[in-house]
């Protein structure tokens, strides 16, 4: 029954489809096919050698929050939104990085293999946490002149090169954080 299942699956069947081939209901399906699914999904693989990262901020979407849409109808909401909804996607309020904006760290190493976390904060603590499970101890960190990535690669034990994009160094032999930018 199992081979048939996993044939059905490389098939691309229904949860239907499959617990009548197979015999079984259709709960039982598609309890099996979470559990295949879970079964071959695999750990990101580490980031090796040269390890680009940088952050990016992104304006905060409220798109599809129930809260805001619960205060427009005006039922109780446990949260209510803290502004308006802006209409395709808006601007900020505020110049430069405000409360308005969402971190996000994006690592990339020379192979392809990526990593994006959305970060609490920009701090050191919040960079090891994300960068220390996927990161391979002997890969160089290249990042830009932030102030919190020397003490994360100092924590986590690996190499670390900065590149001073406000003064115009975009690339240093091999190193550049082109990639993730």
């Amino acid at each position: 029954v199992w081979l048939t299942f996993g044939e059905c699956l490389a098939n691309g069947d229904t949860v239907k489809a499959s617990a009548q081939r197979c015999g079984i209901a259709v709960s039982t399906a598609f309890r099996w096919r979470h559990r295949f699914l879970a079964a071959i999904s695999t750990a990101p693989e580490k980031l090796r050698g040269i390890v680009e990262a940088d952050e990016t901020f992104v304006l905060e979407s409220r798109k599809g929050d129930r809260a805001c849409s619960r205060a427009r109808e005006g039922k109780p909401s446990a949260e209510l939104p803290k502004r308006k909804a802006r209409k395709r996607g808006g601007k900020a309020t505020k110049r430069g990085l405000s409360v308005e904006q969402v971190p996000v760290l994006v690592a990339a190493d020379r192979s392809g293999a990526t990593v994006s976390a959305v970060l609490p904060a920009v701090n050191a603590g919040t960079l090891r946490a994300v960068l220390e499970p996927v990161m391979d101890k002997d890969a160089l960190l290249v990042t830009d002149g932030a102030t919190c990535y020397p003490p994360c690669a100092a924590a986590m034990g690996v190499s670390h090169e900065a590149l001073n994009q406000s003064s115009g160094e975009r690339v240093r032999g091999e190193l550049h954080i082109q990639t993730v930018n």
